[in-house]
């Protein structure tokens, strides 16, 4: 039997247990849902990149079958968040700039919408497409591991390094 359970209640179960594996124990909620994040936990936040090489990187390592797209979002309410919770928040979505706990954000250049109705799509009138055809992707994700961006970079650990080698030999 499936029951439905909130990101919060999820999120709740995390935190208990993800402090065995933090460097520290004083993470605000909004480090650690960005952690969480970051580490394949479903959560309200979406994840952007201020960096747009790295955008165009996870648009086209990946899904080589299908086309990608790179959107581009100039955000302008930030959120609060020394006055408010990740899961109180009322409008529809605002941006969160991360502090830089722990490296993958940090390396990634990353910040989030937050939002309200996680399940929503998230359609703004001022949001750019950019289609990156799928015969492209392959020589796209190449060309930007000349400049650095690559798994080994962006996942400063070992599954990065695990997937920067896979990658690199499948090249």
């Amino acid at each position: 039997m499936f029951v439905h359970v909130s990101d919060g209640e999820i999120f709740k179960h995390w935190k208990r247990r993800a402090s065995l594996y933090l460097s520290k124990q004083n993470y605000t909620d909004w480090e650690l849902l960005s952690i969480a994040q970051h580490n394949g936990l479903p959560t309200r936040l979406l994840d952007w990149s201020h960096n747009p090489l790295v955008a165009f990187f996870f648009a086209t390592i990946d899904n080589l079958d299908v086309d990608g797209a790179v959107y581009i979002f100039q955000p302008t309410e930030f959120v609060d968040f020394t006055k408010v919770s990740p899961f109180e928040i009322k409008s529809k979505y605002l941006f969160y700039q991360p502090s830089t706990s722990s490296e993958r954000l940090a390396n990634q250049f990353g910040y989030f919408s937050v939002h309200s109705q996680p399940k929503e799509p998230f359609d703004d009138e001022s949001i750019t497409k950019i289609i990156i055809p799928k015969r492209f992707k392959k020589e796209i994700s190449r060309l930007l591991n000349q400049y650095g961006i690559n798994y080994l970079l962006l996942f400063p650990d070992l599954e990065g390094l695990s997937k920067h080698l896979s990658w690199f030999y499948e090249q």
